[in-house]
């Protein structure tokens, strides 16, 4: 079975020293393997198993004031401008990670935190040709697949998407030099750029276009607590 390589992958990245502890990215928004803020708890054992939940997942949404780039779907009808600052709500999306190790421990009767539910291991498989693990059957018998990315493992559905949560919802400023950088022509690796696109925001959240299809098609770039760029993702 032979995987299609994807072309999206959320990346938080990071011009500085915060709380967030990422791989650097560029802010055209082509880069891979982003980490969101560290949460991972200590596993939990017992005689039926030991426990396992998503590091490196953004708890809550206020953390998108921090510089990187975030998985979005604008709010309809948030835009807003006052005092000469401009602001929009958006919804953050992210995704569950597991150690590498945690997956080559995974063992039947130990249980996985995913989306926020327990998931009991009945059977877990290692598919060394495309190194990923098969757990409860794979994604073809209602279990799932969990894709190699980067030092971590997370959960891929049919071609190679993810499966993502909604964090929450937080409303930021825009920058007044807001760039639109479309990746959507497959034709080609330069993106197209826009320009003072905050003149036009209004228009573009408001339309069908800010309806997705996936989870990491729109993404946004925060600078100094603002939105500096939209970005839109290739995807097939």
């Amino acid at each position: 079975m032979k995987f299609r390589k994807h072309l999206i992958v959320l990346c938080l990245a990071l011009a500085g020293s915060s709380l967030i502890a990422c791989s650097k990215s560029t802010d055209d928004g082509n880069k891979t393997t982003g980490e969101a803020v560290k949460t991972e708890k200590p596993d939990q054992s017992s005689s039926e198993g030991t426990k396992y939940s998503s590091i490196y997942t953004l708890p809550d949404a206020k953390y998108a004031f921090a510089d990187g780039m975030y998985a979005v779907k604008f709010v309809k009808g948030s835009y807003r401008e006052k005092d000469d600052e401009k602001t929009i709500k958006v919804k953050i999306f992210d995704y569950d990670r597991f150690s590498e190790e945690t997956m080559k421990n995974l063992k039947k009767g130990d249980t996985l935190v995913i989306n926020g539910k327990d998931v009991k291991v009945k059977e877990c498989k290692f598919n060394d040709e495309y190194d990923y693990y098969e757990v409860n059957g794979g994604m073809m018998n209602d279990g799932y697949d969990f894709a190699k990315e980067g030092s971590f493992y997370r959960i891929m559905q049919m071609n190679n998407y993810y499966l993502t949560s909604e964090i929450g919802e937080v409303e930021l400023p825009v920058s007044d030099d807001l760039l639109f950088i479309d990746h959507t022509d497959a034709t080609t690796d330069k993106p197209i750029i826009k320009e003072n696109f905050d003149e036009k925001l209004e228009d573009y959240i408001d339309s069908k276009d800010t309806q997705r299809s996936s989870d990491f098609e729109l993404s946004i770039v925060v600078r100094a607590r603002q939105i500096v760029h939209v970005v839109n993702h290739y995807v097939p």
